[in-house]
């Protein structure tokens, strides 16, 4: 009997610190992911109030206010602003080697979203891609804006571009007469460095951290397998229930 209890004892002991490990692991992931996102929406009513008070124009070719905005926020993947009339302007980054891109779309474009590469000071360059048939009114960032009438964040989704998981945190703009004149928004690419972040994690032999959507789509994972099934336009996010990994799965 006395070999039971200390059994049970024993094992109870081993669940609690278990429990404990997966709740400081959990809370370590959050501030990651807090340090990923909190400044959006800041960013987001600045360009908001600079746009309503004429101050911001998406007319231009030319985007200095954005790019010192993304510069100066490391975990920030792209800054943009959209008119009621189509336009757009912002600036991005490169996933793959960190330089900044204007990205513009226009009357002055023809309407079409052209890439520029722009130097350390923020000066526009040579032209990099062009795409056409891009109406910033029809994506998702600007309608959740424009439908809720408030700051909002998108579900998680690939990038058009670069297809890695992307959230976006938008806002409506009005005139001083409530009358819509446009959407600002920043996106937030889940990038490797998440990743390495989630891999360096210590969960003993066989442990894993992974983050999911509410829909169930890894995110982000400490494993090495993609986050994406399919290729192109249909590609999307991998379902932890489809996951080669048994311990993701088995979760």
């Amino acid at each position: 009997m006395v070999g039971w209890l200390s059994f049970l004892n024993g094992q109870r002991a081993v669940q609690d610190l278990s429990s404990q490990l997966r709740a400081e692991l959990t809370a370590r992931i959050q501030q990651e992911l807090k340090a990923y996102l909190d400044n959006s929406h800041s960013i987001n009513q600045l360009n908001v109030d600079a746009f309503t008070q004429g101050e911001l124009n998406v007319d231009t070719l030319n985007a200095p206010r954005f790019f010192h905005q993304t510069k100066v926020s490391p975990l920030t993947y792209s800054i943009y602003c959209a008119g009621e009339d189509g336009q757009f302007l912002g600036t991005t980054r490169s996933p793959e080697d960190g330089s900044f891109m204007l990205m513009t779309n226009n009357a002055s474009t023809d309407q079409i979203l052209r890439f520029y590469g722009l130097d350390k000071l923020g000066n526009r360059t040579q032209l990099l891609q062009t795409l056409s048939n891009y109406d910033p009114r029809t994506r998702p960032w600007y309608k959740a804006a424009v439908t809720v009438k408030r700051p909002v964040w998108s579900d998680i989704y690939l990038d058009f571009v670069v297809l890695l998981p992307t959230l976006t945190a938008s806002q409506p703009v009005y005139d001083s007469s409530s009358r819509l004149i446009g959407v600002c928004a920043t996106d937030v690419l889940l990038t490797d460095d998440l990743r390495k972040f989630l891999a360096g994690l210590s969960i003993g032999k066989t442990g894993e951290a992974f983050v999911i959507d509410r829909s169930g789509a890894v995110v982000s994972s400490s494993t090495d397998e993609p986050l994406t099934v399919g290729e192109g336009e249909a590609a999307t996010l991998l379902q932890a229930t489809e996951s080669s990994n048994t311990v993701i799965r088995g979760t």
